[in-house]
């Protein structure tokens, strides 16, 4: 059974939770292959609406090795929502050991003036079931 562990943070009125949860199922140990699972929620409680313009992930493993992951949007979409909105997804991201750290952030793009503004994602600890037992 998996354990989620849900993280919030709230930067100028946008709150972004994050839920990390290791996937046993695409996972090979043996392989040093271990798959972990995430849901983002973003809730826009600012008073402008948004564009979520772009994503940004640094992955660390044990060892300290750092990948950096970015692009436009996110799961290929760049959503927009106005006060009160949320938007959920759901990725992945694989680690060749049982451990690791993900972290990140989104810029988002206010539609009343342009403006940019980067929304931060809390820190998720990656930790694989059996590491707990």
């Amino acid at each position: 059974m998996s354990v989620k562990k849900k993280n919030i943070c709230s930067t100028e009125g946008v709150e972004v939770m994050a839920s990390p949860r290791f996937s046993e199922e695409y996972s090979n140990a043996s392989l040093n292959k271990f798959i972990f699972e995430y849901d983002i929620h973003i809730t826009n409680n600012s008073a402008f609406s948004l564009k979520l313009i772009s994503r940004k992930w640094e992955i660390i493993d044990s060892f300290g090795s750092k990948r950096s992951v970015s692009g436009e949007g996110v799961v290929g979409q760049q959503p927009e929502f106005g006060n009160g909105d949320t938007f959920s997804y759901s990725s992945w991201c694989p680690l060749s050991t049982p451990i690791g750290l993900m972290r990140g952030s989104f810029l988002m793009q206010r539609e009343i003036d342009g403006s940019i503004i980067e929304v931060l994602v809390p820190d998720m600890l990656l930790v694989a079931n059996f590491i707990h037992n």
